[in-house]
């Protein structure tokens, strides 16, 4: 959203509802990418590649930060959380700041 009023007033207010949007989406695209970077960094360098620790005994098997269900469910984190979630919002946010910007538009490159 942030992105969007800061294009159009760097713009002058002349830009489309078109090229806003387009504005937003790319940066939707951009920091969603990096987030997940991020995530899948820190948790490739978080998890143990010891066998020894990852096999614990039976009263040891607890869920921690390094169970087996705890590591294979974080892809389903991974995608719904960090992807589907950051996209959907950045979408959102996108709809509301070029919307909220050009609510007065009288034609397609009104400002």
């Amino acid at each position: 959203m942030l992105t969007v009023v800061h294009a159009n007033s760097a713009l002058g207010g002349a830009p489309s509802l078109y090229q806003l949007g387009l504005t937003g989406l790319i940066t939707t695209v951009l920091a969603t990418i990096m987030v997940a970077t991020v995530t899948l960094l820190f948790h490739l360098i978080t998890v143990p590649t010891d066998p020894a620790t990852l096999n614990v005994t039976m009263e040891e098997a607890r869920i921690n930060e390094y169970s087996v269900q705890t590591r294979q469910g974080f892809w389903i984190f991974m995608v719904t959380n960090i992807l589907f979630a950051n996209f959907t919002l950045g979408v959102l946010g996108t709809v509301i700041g070029a919307i909220a910007v050009k609510r007065n538009q009288k034609d397609e490159n009104a400002g």
